[in-house]
């Protein structure tokens, strides 16, 4: 969805923006909603961050044309919330650009289903933000619908989605001339829920779900494909691995010039109860630890499922 469409509430049916939570005319909660970074405001309606001139001052590419500075890009922090699943993603210290990105939807039905979808930018690719989100643009778009299609398995509806956001990555342009950098490429990672089934999840790379139970149960659903893990999973020592430079390098990723790219969706049938699904990039989980240590950095604020 772009910044210029609307929804229409399916209460009054007045027509509703993208990221409006309530329907301004009845108020009804709008829970058909689905998000994206790439469907953030508008920076040329923004006032400049340096000198305040606008709305109006800041160009299309970014920058005031009162004072010439550059503004802060749409995708360098972002926070996405639809209520009963949010997102939140941040540029951090050490690259220009922010490679990762987000996806989250809702059931039009308000049954409480959703779906939430993060992609990382490898950073020896080119183009690694656009890659990562229009994985995550094309992958909405595939799993969204099936959150209200009884008659679609949600299973499929996954592995689905990142087929088709593993051709949306493989249609970035990109220089074959370049030998420093590689095609453009991301990790990938969905989890998804319709009621009453079970949590879905599906992942490439080292974009990882999480589930953090009420009952104290904190789980890592899904199995990194890096070389740390290759090498975990042969015995070597934990501390020698992640101290290693190689710590990092994935060996699954979408993208041209990627492994063969499909991953069976997994049914996650032994949890019960209340709790949170996190899905994230390693630039959350880097240096937590065990999922337990994961509870530090969030806030379970009510059941999820």
């Amino acid at each position: 969805m772009t910044p210029s469409q609307a929804w229409t509430c399916p209460a009054c049916s007045a027509r509703v923006g993208p990221r409006e939570r309530f329907c301004e005319v009845c108020g009804t909660d709008q829970p058909a909603l689905c998000a994206t970074t790439s469907s953030l405001p508008d920076r040329t309606l923004w006032r400049c961050h340096a000198c305040g001139a606008g709305p109006g001052a800041v160009d299309e590419l970014g920058y005031c044309g009162e004072c010439g500075m550059m503004q802060p890009q749409p995708r360098d922090h972002a926070e996405l919330d639809l209520i009963s699943v949010v997102g939140v993603t941040d540029r951090g210290q050490v690259h220009e650009s922010n490679e990762d990105a987000m996806a989250l939807a809702r059931s039009l039905s308000g049954d409480g289903s959703w779906a939430a979808i993060v992609a990382d930018g490898v950073s020896s690719s080119q183009h690694a933000e656009v890659a990562s989100q229009v994985a995550v643009d094309a992958a909405r778009e595939v799993i969204a619908p099936a959150l209200d299609d009884p008659e679609a398995g949600l299973g499929s509806a996954a592995e689905s989605a990142l087929t088709a956001a593993s051709r949306a990555v493989d249609a970035v342009d990109w220089d074959r001339q370049r030998r420093d950098l590689g095609a453009p490429a991301c990790t990938f990672a969905l989890a998804a829920w319709r009621r009453p089934g079970p949590l879905v999840v599906v992942s490439v790379g080292d974009a990882r779900c999480y589930w953090l139970g009420d009952d104290g149960r904190d789980l890592c659903l899904t199995t990194d494909e890096s070389w740390a893990a290759e090498q975990l999973a042969v015995g070597a020592d934990r501390d020698t691995v992640e101290s290693d430079p190689r710590s990092h390098a994935v060996t699954g990723w979408l993208g041209r010039d990627a492994p063969a790219v499909f991953r069976a969706a997994r049914e996650i049938d032994q949890i019960t109860g209340g709790g949170l699904v996190v899905v994230c990039s390693d630039g959350l989980w880097n240096g937590v630890g065990a999922p337990a240590d994961l509870r530090a950095r969030v806030t379970i604020g009510g059941d999820l499922m």
